[in-house]
């Protein structure tokens, strides 16, 4: 999947993060390079930090930020899958998995012994910043952009520096991670589905298949071509919202949805605008039906996202414009050890911040 991403919120926040790690292991007086790109075979990874200490071990460290919900074990296992093979690769004992968030101290055992890697929390972070207020100012910054409660109910345990330069024990078992490629795979089979009505079906249902993939956790009926009693109106995709993802209460709570409805949309061009009015008449508040995500190979034209704002405005009706390519985004980010949802987030967020009375 070779696409530019452009940077959004989350990937800021996520920067800022990895900055902040950096500077808090210069303090302790460990060179830190930040970005590294090591090349082997006509191939190239980056790792978002290496750690060397004074006798010259090496750290290789994967960073991650989640704004939306606490990470589970499965992505976890996703982000330490990446920065494994890499340590394999070239031959660096030592990995580092340092997550935004605080997390079970047994969780991180678990992960720790399993996989043999240091697993750190922002509790650990906290604890190696001590009284260094500038440090401790940024990191209560970006703690406080996190949707979900950060107060860990287990004190953190103290980091010893050379304990986490001890070489890992046993060999690095790679064979124990479960390699995801299901999003590479997805991606290819949307990209050879051509425009147009004669694929209409097949878009819709790789379309499902995807969303199903990347929100499984979040949302549950998964009901398709479902109709409404009067049989006037008939859906693509209705779900029912779970709760436990700050994002997705969010819905719940602030827009009364606790179903949500996908339209797919295999045009060649733009989405117009009428196909939007048409969407707006599916979404009824008393039904707890007040949120669409209208999914298409190039988006809303500009006429259509006017609609879409002044739907908002009016009625509180929320219609999110999703593109293929915010699939794809979302795809990386699952493949990665992301949260999906985090990206949606954004876009409300952005949607919200301009709309005008």
């Amino acid at each position: 999947m070779q696409k530019h991403i452009h940077t959004s919120e989350i990937l800021i926040k996520a920067f800022e993060f990895e900055i902040l790690c950096a500077k808090i292991f210069e303090i302790k007086g460990i060179t830190v390079e930040r970005d590294v790109i090591l090349k082997k075979e006509n191939m190239h990874w980056e790792v978002d930090l290496m750690l060397t200490d004074n006798n010259n071990k090496k750290i290789i460290v994967e960073t991650k930020y989640y704004r939306t919900r606490k990470p589970n074990k499965i992505m976890l296992e996703k982000a330490i899958n990446k920065i494994k093979i890499i340590g394999e690769k070239f031959g660096i004992k030592n990995q580092m998995l340092i997550v935004g968030m605080p997390l079970d101290n047994s969780i991180k055992s678990q992960l720790s012994d399993a996989y043999n890697i240091k697993v750190l929390d922002s509790s650990n972070l906290l604890s190696l910043i001590n009284d260094n207020e500038e440090l401790r100012n940024k990191f209560n910054n970006l703690m406080s952009d996190i949707l979900v409660k950060v107060e860990d109910k287990e004190k953190a345990e103290e980091i010893d520096l050379k304990y986490l330069f001890q070489q890992n024990k046993g060999n690095i078992l790679i064979e124990k991670l479960c390699i995801d490629n299901a999003s590479q795979r997805l991606w290819n089979e949307l990209e050879n589905i051509t425009c147009g009505k004669e694929s209409f079906t097949e878009y819709e249902n790789k379309c499902t298949e995807i969303i199903k993939y990347l929100f499984d956790e979040n949302l549950n009926g998964w009901n398709k071509q479902l109709r409404t009693d009067d049989e006037l109106n008939r859906y693509d995709l209705v779900c029912r919202v779970k709760r436990g993802n700050e994002f997705w209460e969010f819905l719940i709570n602030e827009f009364h949805s606790r179903y949500v409805v996908f339209e797919f949309k295999n045009y060649c061009n733009k989405v117009k605008q009428t196909q939007v009015y048409t969407t707006e008449k599916y979404l009824f508040q008393k039904a707890l039906r007040n949120v669409c995500f209208m999914i298409s190979r190039n988006g809303l034209d500009d006429n259509a996202l006017i609609a879409t704002m002044g739907i908002l405005r009016e009625t509180g009706k929320l219609i999110i414009d999703l593109k293929d390519t915010d699939l794809y985004k979302m795809l990386k980010l699952k493949e990665s050890g992301d949260e999906p949802s985090d990206y949606l987030f954004e876009i409300i967020d952005a949607t919200l911040l301009k709309l005008s009375k």
